[in-house]
């Protein structure tokens, strides 16, 4: 592993939630409620739906993901490319 591999994995392994500033955990909860208003507001976008076409299938066992908005199980990984 390269130095700075090392200093970012140590870092991010020995920081806690209690070590983040207020600011950070705001700015932290912030991003995700905008993350996932948008993603509620795509729901019935184009955009999604041409996706849904793309992913199919059942999930290969142990690797399952959920799309927003279905109860479907999909490979995670077309599930987070839909998400």
């Amino acid at each position: 592993m390269d130095d700075i591999l090392k200093s970012i994995t140590d870092f991010a392994c020995g920081t806690s939630y209690d070590d983040l500033p207020d600011n950070a955990v705001i700015a932290a909860k912030e991003r995700l409620v905008d993350t996932l208003g948008c993603a509620l507001g795509a729901l019935d976008c184009d955009t999604v739906a041409v996706a849904r076409t793309l992913v199919g299938g059942p999930p290969p066992k142990g690797l399952a993901g959920r799309i927003l908005g279905e109860d479907t199980a999909y490979a995670a990984d077309n599930a987070a490319f839909v998400n």
